[in-house]
């Protein structure tokens, strides 16, 4: 059966520094926002910041200790 679905939700707020699905996130609303900029650049703009503060902060979390 095919995904079907009315709404996606993106989560850009990492819980680890190798959190993939944050980085998808944020990559996807960097992409959506670059789409959108002509027709609503104050929420592209928005979009922007919000993806690259979340991809500043997931770069300065610590790496896991390896064991």
């Amino acid at each position: 059966m095919p995904l079907q679905m009315k709404y996606f939700v993106l989560k850009p707020r990492a819980k680890a520094i190798d959190d993939a699905f944050a980085e998808a996130s944020q990559n996807a609303m960097t992409t959506y926002a670059n789409v959108i900029r002509f027709i609503d650049p104050e929420l592209a703009q928005q979009l922007k910041t919000w993806a690259r503060e979340e991809r500043v902060r997931q770069g300065t979390m610590e790496r896991p200790a390896r064991l």
